[in-house]
């Protein structure tokens, strides 16, 4: 068994938190450099025998199972916890200073939808996660590089992680609970107050921070138009939420 002292390490930071990072095999700095989201920070661990105080500390035996299974855990951990922060499962774009949400769990097509909104001019918050503050605002949360299941990894579009990158907060103007159905488009108009239990749904820390991820959801859902159902292909329902989303300015 090796000793996890011996282990190269680094420290991840965002969000009011901090945890080690240990890789048995390989520079962990090198790997999080390239595949960590944008909002989160990593910095070599210190030489000295003293290291700074972590909230958590995680070991990866290889570079494949810290970008396979430590990685996407430790942003689920960042999602949970975050200060002063409520994360939620979302695409997210903006569009003349107004953000559309896409919330829904992985594998729901958000993604797709996000990068089909990007295609049809919008700019680029976030493919995973919706970062709302106490006042309901949404901040970007880009990544630049993802893990697909096949094991490859894929650049989002050159244009999303650079100059159509931004950085908010924004109001949250229309927020599209979508499914993909090949049949076809069928949504429908959400009550304010159904609004936010679709979107609490996706809420990371709905259950062990309820009262922040209520607040926050209710702030920011605040004006809305919510809408939940299915969608055809993604091109399409791009530029029907657009149109709108024009509507309803």
């Amino acid at each position: 068994m090796v000793d996890p002292g011996e282990n190269s390490a680094v420290y991840v930071e965002a969000y009011g938190l901090r945890a080690r990072v240990e890789l048995v095999v390989g520079d962990p700095h090198a790997v999080l450099s390239q595949v960590l989201p944008v909002p989160l920070h990593a910095t070599p661990a210190p030489s000295s025998s003293v290291d700074p105080p972590a909230d958590r500390t995680v070991v990866a035996r290889d570079i494949e199972e810290l970008v396979r299974s430590v990685l996407p855990d430790l942003e689920l951990w960042v999602a949970e916890w975050a200060h002063e922060r409520v994360f939620v499962h979302a695409g997210c774009v903006a569009v003349d200073g107004r953000a559309i949400m896409l919330p829904g769990r992985s594998h729901a097509g958000k993604t797709t939808l996000t990068e089909a909104l990007l295609r049809a001019g919008a700019d680029y918050l976030s493919d995973e996660y919706a970062v709302l503050d106490s006042d309901g605002l949404v901040h970007a949360y880009p990544r630049p590089l993802r893990m697909r299941s096949t094991g490859t990894w894929r650049s989002l579009e050159a244009e999303a992680v650079g100059s159509r990158t931004v950085a908010g907060p924004l109001p949250v103007a229309l927020v599209a609970r979508l499914s993909y159905d090949p049949a076809g488009t069928g949504w429908e108009r959400l009550t304010p107050a159904r609004g936010v239990l679709e979107v609490l749904d996706n809420t990371v820390c709905a259950r062990s921070r309820p009262r922040e991820a209520m607040d926050a959801v209710s702030a920011g859902l605040h004006g809305a138009t919510v809408i939940a159902g299915t969608r055809g292909e993604a091109d399409e329902t791009a530029r029907d939420l657009l149109s709108l989303l024009r509507s309803v300015s």
